[in-house]
Order: C-alpha cells, then structure tokens, then sequence
C-alpha cells in the first residue's frame, strides 16, 4: 500500500514539473522520415490499439508573440478509454530549442478518449519568428517511471521541406470548430485602391459539416503577411443568425491594406479567441490569390461587388453640371441593383470627386422620404448625388470615388472609382429636349405677381414622338436665378387629365415656385428632371433652359377673348365693361367679365385670378366673385372683379392682369381664399375705362347683370299711433329684370337707396338692399316686373331737422367693399308722386 501511494505522488509530482518546464528527452527514438511523409501521414502508435496524428497546424502573429496552434487526431480502437493523463507533446526547435506547450481553453475537460472512438485536441505554443514550419519537431511522450526522467517519447512528427499550413488558392480547408467541423473557402477576391490604401473584398465561403449549429460570433478573421504584419478584419456579419449543420452561407468581408502589399503573397487566417489569456488561435489560413487592380470603372460601364454574399451592380449615370459665376454645381445618379438571390442592408456610402491633380471634393447623399433599408433581389435603387465645386475645375480625367463599409469598427473601404462623362446639355427658353420617344418644349417662364410674393412659372409643352400611346412621363424641375438654386419647393400643375399620351398628341405642364417680389433676376434658368423613384424628392437631371430675361405677360386688347386652358375646367372669358370711380382719397377699380363653359359637358368654371399694375411696380390684387354650381356645356356666367385702388396708383400707365388662379380652396365668399394660389396663363390688358353717365331717369338703372328701374315714387313722414312722427316714408313701385342669357350672375350684389333732403344740413338717410346672396341681416329685392318696395328710415327728430318739406333727390348706389358706387340720382318733391 506504502509503495502505492508513494508511485502515486512521485507521478503526480513529475507530471506538475512536466506541464510548467521543458524538459529534456532522454530517451532517444527514431523520428519519422520528414521528408518522405506528409505531416498528415506520420501515425504514431500510443499502444497497440491507439495511435495519434498532426491534424493540423496554424500560425499567427499578435501582441504575445507567434503563435503556433496544432491540431491532433487521436484514434482509440480498443474497447476500453484511453486516457490522456500518461501523454503530453512537446515541441521542438532541430535547433535545439524548445518550446511551452499549452492545451486549448476549449480541449482542457477533454481527459479521455473512449473505447472506439476518436476525437481532437489542440495546443500552442509562443515561439519565435525564424524558425522555419520543417524545423519544428512534434515530440509525443509517454510518462514511464522505468525509464529515466520517467518518460518515454513514442515519436515524432516533423513537416517536410517545402511545407506550408496555407491552404492553396482555390482549394477547401476543413478545420475542427469547438463540436463542429467547417469548411473554409475564399470564393472571390475584388481589389480596389486610392491614394492611401489598398482594400481587398473577400467573398468566403463557410460550409458546416458538423452535426450541430455553429456560432461564428467567435470567428476572428486577420490577413497576415509573410514579414508577420497582422491586419484584423471587421467580422460583424457573423453577429447574426448561427451556421446551421449541413448550411453553407458566403460572407462578404473587407479590409484596407498599405498599397505596398500589393501584389505580396498573403494569408487570410481564420482564429479562435481565447478569452481566459487572450491569445488566439489559428484554425486555418488560406492563401489569398493575386488580383488585379478593380478600382476604375470605364465610362457606361457596370461595376460588380458583394454584399453578404450577394452580387450587387453599380452604375453611375452621367453627370449633370451648371456653371454659375464662381462655383459649378454638380448631380449625380448613382444606380444599385441586387441581382443576388437574398435581401441585404443597404450599404452605408460616401461619394466624392477626385480630379486629374489629386484634389478631393466631398459629395452629398440627396436624403429622401423613400430612403430604402433593404436592398431587395431585382429593385433598382437609385441615389442622388450632388455637390459644389470650383466653376474652372477641370474634370477632364476625373473619377467620382465610391467610399463604403465605414463603422465603429472599420473606416470603410473604397467600393470603386468611375469616370463620368460631364452632361452640360443647355438651351434657350422656346427650345426643346428630345427624351425617349417625347419632345419637350419650353413655352415660356413668367413671373407673375401678387399681393407679397412673386411666382416664377415654366410653361411645358410634351409632345409624345413614337408610334404607341405612353404614360405621362413624371417631369418636374426646379429654377435657378442668377445661378443660384432656389431652396423653396417647385410645384406642378398638368392642365390636361390624360393618363397616357397618343401619338402625335401633347400635354400641357406648369412648374412654379414663389419668390420674395423683391427679387431682381438677370440670368434665369430652369432645370428639367424627371422623377426616378414614387418619392417626389428623387430626380434624375435632363435638360438646363436659360435666358437673361423672363417672358413678359402677353398683352391682348379688351375686346379679345381670353381661354383658359385647365382640361375639365375650359372657358372663354370677355371684358364686358370696366369702370375706375374716383372718390376723395380713393378709388374703385370694378370690372364685369362675361364667363363661358368651353367643356362638352357641365362643369365646374375656372377660377379667375387678377391684379393692377403700374410702372413703378406697384400692385393691387384684384377680388372675383365666385361660384361652385355646375354651369352646362357653353351655359354663361357674370363674374365681377374689383378692387380699391389708392388716389396715388397711377391710372395712366395701370394694366389689368388677369389669368386662371389654382391652388384654392373654399366657399365663394371665402375672401380668405381667394388671395391664395398662383395665376396661370396670364394675359394683361390696358384698359379703357367706361364714363357712364349718372341715370336720372330710374329706369333700367344696371347692377351686375341686373336692371332696376323705380316708378311712383312717394316721399311722406312716417307716423306711428295717433300723432308721433318717427321718421321718413319712401314708396315706391320697382321692376328687377335679370339678364336671362346668363344661367348664373356670381357672388352677391348690393344696392344702397339714400334720401337727402335739400333743406339747411340736408339730413340724409339710407337702406342697403342684396341681390342674389346676401347677408343675413339684409333685405333682398327679388326679381319682379311689378313689386312695391316701402322703405321706412327711422329718425324720432325728422321734425327739428326739417323746417320747410320741399325738395329731396333719391340716390341709388351699388356698394363694392364697402365703397358706394352712384349710378343713378333724381331730385323729387315731398308728399308727390312721380310717374
């Protein structure tokens, strides 16, 4: 029992001194003959139904020093375990050095190898940078206590000359990963480089051939080169979902080198992290093919890259530039399709330009309410580039730079550089654009003002060129002046309902957008886009229009038809009569247009817009009745139009603009709304105001396509009860004929009737009548052939301001924003009664 327990301890101890020093091998048995084996053919016998082999052996550089970490298989075909407590390996130098030998975190549980069955076990060791891989000697022992030192070395394994633990280019490394075995294969290498660096994108290939699911999470990815530089790769793509057994995925990865390296022989080396010391472990290393260099990608050229795995093409369309005074802007469409079989993340990119001499300019993304986070199988996407440079750059050689992949992990790489041809594609406003199978033709671009803002108009004319019917193109674009982009939204209006376009037939589109009406233009330009994507932020630049002057408003005479042109809404308007009345600090500017539905079948009028304009710039915004009712194909509306004009607006040099006014909303008498929306199509005219006389008759007195005509008219005090006077008594007959060629008289109209006595302070009194709609407080004279009308104004004093009951005149006014218009007047006699 004593010599037991004392062969216990002794072992014991030797084992414990073994683990921590390198001891010396006593006992001498014949190496394997190296240089007619592989490493994998040398099998050494641990007895007679066990033997152990080099499964593999990798190298890495890092902070500790190199690293070699070896691989054994170890094969038990007996039918009881095998324990691995009486074994070690030892590494040497041919040298003489040698070499600590540790066991893997992951392989420190594994004590026994059962009975038929086999299994791995890895160990590493710092060693130094000279000695060459046939240099090192795997020494497999046995502890002995019969034999000196108590060991006993079964063997060795020594690599051949000319050996490498790099797998071949092109070829699969099978590799032992904790309960799982991978493959591991480089599946495409792509280079790209600037001025700096050399970016390597590798596409590799996993393939689990383990029974269990395996968590490359743990996966570190380096490229070593053969002076030992190690360059760490970002392995994020391996934070998602697990390998699953049987599962082969191929992972896009990216790393920037020192342009040096270029053309160098490198390793791709894949490790395990041991997080107890921190050391990592090499389980393959596979050499990395020589590539040429992919950066530049030639004029109308696709440029292919990877993204998880998944092939994307890059296209970049040409570039569209505008020179203004001392810088030149630039817009780019840079196109990216999926052409792979899965969905990916959208890439994270950074654009720049890099000219002929070296000089960077930083571009920028166009954000969009449409900004995709996937990038999915077959949908083209596309990004809108833009940005500011020098106006005398020389772009000539110029290559736009394609920067991606930049994280806190990594500063990102360069996915390619491509030259662009420079689209400077000009014309004069009244030229045209060919595009696909449209011609279009820029009518005109006017300024039209209102009360404190100005709109800027382009007036499109498309004209569908091909043989078949075609969708209405989504055009759009935006205004320059004097070389600088207007950041306020440009708008569009189609005047034409058509959802597709005829051969031979055009559509009409307007694009507009305000400015301040103080803005003073000199160089003009609009910019044609069309709408790449169902976000209304993403244009792709066509065609720049210029001019140093806008078009003026065309000028037609009163008697001229006016059109509007909306589809749905057409209408020939005519200036039936317009009248400028002087008052003592003002004027009324009144105008009645003769309104007709030009459409096939009842519609809804157009709205009219207008202004008064003079020389000096000044402007007065004209207010238009207004109706909602559906007016029959051909049926007429009376539209009125006025304004109040101060004394100090200058009528000689005045002209009417007038246009169909959109973009509003509300009721008729929304006078709110009615100084909303834009003018389109405008015309102007100068006018030839009416001088029409006072009517002193009473008869067919004109009120907004009404006549009023009085009769036996009757002037008395108005007496209440017995005896109390409480004010004037006018009666009268009256006829209100409408003008029945109208199917609608718009808006409301007003009538005021004034008594003024002509005694000393010639007191005065009035009632204010409506005709059509009104206000609800008001009377309203309906049409009649033969109505009475008694107007009572009450006034309890009558009597202390009337000495003498002879003569008084009835005035007749219509009332326009609360200004009394006269049109008729007549001098009468109290208590008689006219004809």
């Amino acid at each position: 029992m004593k010599s037991i327990i004392v062969k216990t301890s002794i072992i014991a101890m030797i084992t414990c001194v073994l683990l921590v020093q390198n001891a010396t091998v006593l006992t001498t048995i014949p190496t394997t003959n190296a240089d007619s084996l592989s490493f994998s053919d040398q099998v050494i016998k641990m007895n007679n139904v066990s033997t152990i082999s080099l499964l593999d052996a990798q190298f890495l550089m890092q902070d500790q020093g190199r690293i070699i970490a070896f691989t054994f298989l170890i094969k038990n075909t007996g039918n009881k375990e095998l324990s691995l407590n009486d074994y070690w390996v030892r590494l040497r130098a041919t040298n003489g050095k040698s070499f600590t030998t540790k066991i893997s975190e992951q392989d420190k549980s594994l004590k026994a190898i059962s009975a038929n069955s086999s299994d791995t076990i890895t160990f590493y060791s710092i060693v130094d940078k000279d000695t060459k891989l046939n240099e090192f000697v795997f020494d497999i022992v046995e502890w002995d206590f019969s034999a000196p030192n108590y060991e006993r070395k079964l063997g060795s394994i020594q690599f051949p000359k000319g050996s490498s633990v790099s797998t071949p280019v092109n070829k699969e490394k099978l590799s032992v990963f904790g309960n799982s075995k991978l493959n591991f294969k480089i599946d495409q290498v792509i280079m790209t480089q600037d001025q700096n660096n050399a970016y390597l994108q590798i596409n590799y290939q996993i393939r689990n051939n383990g029974l269990n699911s395996a968590d490359l999470s743990k996966l570190n990815l380096l490229i070593q080169t053969d002076s030992l530089a190690v360059y760490p790769l970002d392995v994020s793509v391996f934070a998602s979902n697990p390998l699953r057994s049987g599962e082969q995925k191929i992972y896009t990865l990216n790393v920037a080198l020192p342009k040096h390296l270029i053309d160098k022989s490198l390793d791709f080396v894949t490790a395990i992290k041991e997080e107890a010391n921190g050391v990592m472990l090499p389980i393959a290393s596979l050499q990395i093919p020589l590539t040429k260099d992919n950066t530049i990608t030639p004029i109308d050229k696709t440029k292919h890259t990877f993204i998880n795995g998944q092939k994307i093409n890059t296209f970049l369309e040409s570039a569209f530039l505008s020179k203004v005074q001392d810088k030149t802007t630039i817009n780019i469409h840079y196109a990216i399709r999926n052409v792979g079989l899965e969905s990916v993340d959208y890439p994270n990119m950074a654009f720049s330009i890099l000219t002929a001499n070296g000089v960077t300019y930083p571009l920028t993304i166009k954000k969009t309410a449409e900004n995709s986070t996937k990038l999915i199988p077959q949908i083209r996407e596309v990004l809108e580039v833009e940005g500011i440079l020098p106006a005398d750059i020389d772009l000539n050689q110029a290559q736009i730079v394609v920067f991606t992949g930049a994280n806190e992990k990594s500063e990102g790489y360069v996915l390619g550089s491509y030259l662009f041809r420079t689209s400077q594609q000009l014309g004069a406003i009244g030229s045209s654009y060919k595009y696909n199978n449209y011609n279009i033709k820029l009518e005109s671009i006017q300024r039209v003002a209102s009360t404190d803002k100005d709109t800027l108009i382009a007036d499109l004319v498309i004209t569908n060129k091909g043989s078949e019917s075609s969708t209405v193109p989504m055009l759009g674009g935006y205004f320059m002046i004097n070389g600088v982009k207007l950041n306020v939204e440009a708008k569009k209006i189609t005047l034409n309902n058509n959802v597709t376009i005829a051969p031979g037939q055009s559509i009409n589109l307007l694009v507009y957008s305000n400015i301040p009406y103080s803005t003073s233009i000199t160089n003009i330009s609009f910019i044609l886009t069309n709408q790449t994507s169902s976000d209304a932020n993403s244009h792709k630049h066509l065609f720049q229009f210029t001019s140093n002057t806008i078009n003026e408003i065309a000028s037609i005479q009163e008697n001229e038809t006016y059109s509007t042109k909306i589809v749905g809404q057409r209408s020939d308007v005519n200036i039936k009569r317009s009248r400028l009345i002087n008052f003592e600090d003002s004027q009324i500017f009144y105008v009645e247009l003769d309104l007709t539905n030009k459409e096939a079948r009842a519609s809804k009028i157009a709205e009219l817009g207008g202004y008064l304009s003079n020389d000096l710039g000044e402007i007065i915004p004209v207010s238009f009745s207004q109706t909602n009712n559906q007016i029959r194909a051909n049926g007429r509306v009376l539209i009125s139009g006025w304004a109040k004009v101060p004394q100090s607006f200058k009528d000689s040099k005045m002209e009417f603009v007038m246009g169909q006014k959109v973009g509003t909303t509300g009721s008729e008498n929304d006078e709110e709304s009615s100084a909303t929306g834009i003018i389109i199509k405008p015309v102007k005219y100068k006018l030839n105001f009416d001088s029409t006389a006072i009517n002193t008759s009473f008869s067919n007195i004109a009120i907004g396509g009404y006549e009023l005509s009085l009769s036996k008219i009757h002037a008395s005090l108005h007496v209440t009860g017995m005896f109390t006077v409480s004010g004037v008594k006018l009666q009268t007959n009256y006829s209100l004929k409408r003008d029945k060629s109208y199917d609608l008289i718009a808006g409301d109209h007003k009538v005021l009737v004034e008594f003024v006595d002509q005694n000393t302070g010639k007191p005065t009194y009035s009632k204010q009548f409506g005709i059509g709609a009104t206000q609800a407080q008001e009377t309203i004279l309906k049409p009649t052939e033969d109505g009475t009308l008694e107007i009572i104004f009450e006034d309890e004093h009558i009597q202390n301001k009337i000495q003498k009951y002879d003569d008084y005149v009835i005035n007749i006014y219509t009332v326009i924003q609360d200004a009394k218009i006269l049109l008729a007047s007549k001098q009468l006699k109290w208590f008689q009664t006219t004809q």
